[in-house]
This record gives C-alpha cells, sequence and structure tokens, in this order.
C-alpha cells in the first residue's frame, strides 16, 4: 500500500468545525491536535494512495459533526481499511473498528503497527468482526456511531439502526455519510446509494431523535446526525 508523506496526515488533523449553519456541529470541537506535545503529531503518516478522497470526503472536518468525543468509545461501521479509524483516537477517543471482512481488519492492524503510528494512539484502537445483520456491540458499549459508505450493504437497514441504538448509549450520537442520488463524479452505481429521505425514515422509524441532516458540506455526499433518546426523558 502507497504511504503519503507526513504532511498529508497533519493536514487532515488540521481541522475546524464546518462554516455553514444547517446541521452545524457543537461549537465544543476538540483541537485537532493529537496530544499536548504538538510535535507527536509528526508520529502520524497519511496511509492512503485515494489522495482525491481527503479532498472531497473532508474526514477530519466529518468528524468534526461529533463534537468533542475526549474519553468517548466510538463504533465505526464498516471501518474498511480505517480511513476514519485512525484518525479518531487523535481526538482523545477510544474506536471499535467494526467489519464484516477479515482482511479490512488485518490491513487496519498492519497499519497501526506500523514503527510510525503513535504507541499511544495504537492503544485506543480495537478490532471486531462483525455479520452483515449484526454488528457485534454489547449494549450501551458506545457513545457515537459512525457510518460512511456502508449504509446502502445493509440487509435490513432498520432492523440493523435499532439494534445499534442497543449499543448506543442514552442521548449518544450516530452519524450517517452516504452518496447523494445526483450525478457524481465517483465509481458508485446508484442501486448502491440510499436516497436521503429513506434514511431520515428509518432512523426515525428506529426510535432516534434530534435527526438533522446536511446536504451542502459535503460536494458528493449527505451527512445525517441523529441522537437516541434518553428513555428516562419519555417518563
Amino acid at each position: 500500500m502507497k504511504l503519503w508523506p507526513i504532511y498529508l496526515a497533519l493536514l487532515i488533523l488540521s481541522c475546524q468545525a464546518p462554516e455553514h449553519n444547517h446541521s452545524e456541529p457543537d461549537d465544543t470541537v476538540m483541537n485537532d491536535s493529537v496530544t499536548p506535545d504538538e510535535s507527536s503529531t509528526e508520529k502520524i503518516l497519511g496511509y492512503f494512495a485515494e489522495s482525491s478522497r481527503l479532498a472531497w470526503q473532508k474526514p477530519g472536518k466529518v468528524l468534526d459533526f461529533f463534537g468533542d468525543i475526549e474519553g468517548k468509545v466510538v463504533a465505526d461501521i464498516g471501518a474498511g481499511s480505517g480511513f476514519f479509524t485512525l484518525l479518531i483516537p487523535a481526538r482523545g477517543a477510544r474506536v471499535i473498528a467494526i467489519d464484516i471482512d477479515p482482511a479490512a481488519l488485518a490491513t487496519i492492524d498492519e497499519l497501526i503497527n506500523l514503527p510510525n503510528y503513535d504507541a499511544t494512539l495504537r492503544k485506543q484502537i480495537d478490532m471486531r468482526l462483525a455479520k452483515p445483520e449484526n454488528p457485534n456491540l454489547e449494549p450501551d458499549e458506545v457513545d457515537d456511531i459512525l457510518i460512511v459508505n456502508t449504509i446502502a450493504y445493509l440487509p435490513n437497514r432498520l432492523q440493523y439502526l435499532k439494534h445499534l441504538r442497543t449499543a448506543l448509549k442514552p442521548n449518544g450520537t450516530i452519524l450517517i455519510v452516504d452518496y447523494k442520488m445526483k450525478r457524481i463524479p465517483l465509481p458508485v452505481p446508484r442501486n448502491e446509494r440510499v436516497p436521503l429521505y429513506q434514511i431520515e425514515d428509518d432512523l426515525y422509524a428506529a426510535g432516534y431523535t434530534d435527526i438533522s441532516v446536511d446536504e451542502c458540506f459535503l460536494d458528493y455526499q449527505y451527512i445525517i446526525r441523529a441522537h437516541n433518546p434518553d428513555a428516562s426523558s419519555d417518563q
């Protein structure tokens, strides 16, 4: 796998909150430095050959939609080769990289064990093999959930989202990022995309609340943010 120079990763990490008012992230976003020692950022490498993806997916700024995740546990559903997984620990969170493909998790394991990946960050990454219908998470195990470029491949989307609610702590956030149905310069067939309104409907049906949508921040993708309500608020 081609390795990109250190400055590429630093570019990813030097993110600020999006400027759009609609579905704007919380003001309390974490500073993007990896640790109080600024020089430690040099231990992060850019690992991905798809350099163009950095420009259109803006991974650091997408993570800003969570707000401050320091001290939290984040599940990265459909983690793939770790495009987002590798960035999450730099914000002080523990991440559970979840995928149904053992080869994907093996790639993440290989990358985080390279000498240049910070050993402290490595300890904040867990990897978990799952099934298409089951994310393999325990009840109330995670504070936040990230699903990027994966929602279209779930065999029973509504049931899966309900299952995720049991794993998400009360008031936890789920962030879904996927491709718009419009014409885009990416090789993603329309039959492998889900219209935005269908995801919204499924989230409401699964019991999520405070659902907000941003269709402007990313050129090719929409971002949906929703919360798992605190059961006590219904009483």
